[in-house]
């Protein structure tokens, strides 16, 4: 194995020893031909390019475009960047009098730009999807249906998707602040309680909607006397209702978004409104303590 291993390098290198003995072959030879060869691709792909300017007016159409069509902006990007190649190899190749410094600043040079086209197209894409996370959450609304009954502990809670995309795998957690009875009694709510999680029925864009209740499913599993129990109807119900959910196009980003809901009665019947989420005090408060 070593004697064949020897005799197969011996042939290579009397190989190589034969052919640089030909007249005219050698390395730079060799070499000032393949310069040729790329000096001549350069300067025919930058005679059947446009004037520059016109990829100065793509760049900038680019730059103002926002977050349109991100394949045709990278198409457009790298079109760019390779007209910018090509025009810097067709200044600087020709600079003969600097040697083997052409080519060890050209190379690194024209991965840069390239490095750059791709740095510039993931920022593109991390733009594109935080305005697809943005469009969801600013269009993801709730709201509340009465109970037929009337008990407002029954009322169910439809949350819509009204942006353009998809949001896959979501969680519902519903919370009390605060529950006024007659009676004098009330219910001050603790932490946030999960009412299931949701990982294979998506909810599509474009108005696409689930409906889940909220207190009936909290009352039984938290609330030690059911208030039909002790024959005290509520005066007012103070809640909180928060979506946990990823999109489907980026199903390990979480985001979450929260509702606050305030039911009160006339006497006849319950009305439901919505309010802001982060109020200092309860919407309840003025009713604790009323008969």
């Amino acid at each position: 194995m070593c004697v064949s291993e020897e005799r197969r390098q011996k042939q290579k290198r009397r190989a190589r020893e034969v052919l640089r003995s030909l007249p005219g072959v050698n390395d730079e030879h060799w070499m000032s031909l393949v310069e040729n060869k790329v000096l001549w691709i350069v300067e025919v792909s930058k005679n059947r390019l446009p004037h520059p300017l016109w990829g100065i007016v793509i760049a900038t159409l680019l730059a103002i475009a926002g977050h349109g069509d991100l394949v045709l902006r990278s198409i457009g990007l790298l079109v760019t960047t390779l007209w910018l190649a090509i025009e810097f190899l067709a200044w600087w190749l020709p600079k003969r009098h600097l040697g083997v410094l052409r080519w060890t600043f050209a190379t690194p040079s024209v991965c840069l730009m390239l490095i750059g086209n791709l740095l510039i197209m993931q920022w593109w894409m991390a733009g594109k999807l935080e305005d697809q996370r943005d469009e969801v959450w600013s269009h993801l609304t709730d709201s509340v249906v009465d109970s037929p009954s009337g008990d407002p502990m029954n009322s169910t809670f439809t949350y819509v998707n009204g942006g353009g995309t998809e949001i896959g795998k979501h969680s519902i957690y519903c919370g009390i602040h605060l529950i006024a009875f007659q009676g004098n009694q009330e219910w001050r709510g603790g932490e946030m309680q999960s009412l299931g999680d949701f990982p294979d029925v998506p909810i599509k864009g474009g108005g696409d909607a689930d409906s889940t209740e909220c207190l009936a499913r909290k009352m039984t599993t938290s609330f030690d006397t059911r208030y039909g129990e002790v024959n005290f109807p509520p005066v007012c119900i103070d809640i909180e209702y928060k979506i946990d959910f990823a999109l489907q196009t980026q199903p390990t980003f979480r985001q979450e978004k929260s509702f606050r809901f305030v039911a009160t009665t006339d006497g006849h019947r319950y009305k439901w409104v919505q309010h802001p989420v982060h109020a200092p005090a309860s919407y309840c408060e003025p009713y604790v303590g009323k008969k």
